[in-house]
């Protein structure tokens, strides 16, 4: 149950502040779609996200030092 109050949190906290290419994988990766593609530990990815929209999220997040 804990887990799932922590993902609601997260989810909540990323439909407030974040983009809606972070909400899409969040989503297809932390919630169950029934087909069985999700995962529940960090750094797993669905195979519903493609590799251009993981590319994108992952280019916005490098901070060039």
């Amino acid at each position: 149950m804990t887990e799932a109050v922590a993902r609601l949190l997260q989810g909540a906290e990323l439909l407030r502040h974040s983009t809606q290419d972070v909400i899409d994988i969040f989503f297809a990766t932390r919630v169950s779609n029934g087909s069985g593609s999700w995962g529940s530990h960090y750094g797993t990815l669905a195979f519903t996200v493609d590799h251009a929209k993981a590319r994108t999220v992952m280019q916005r997040a490098v901070v060039a030092s």
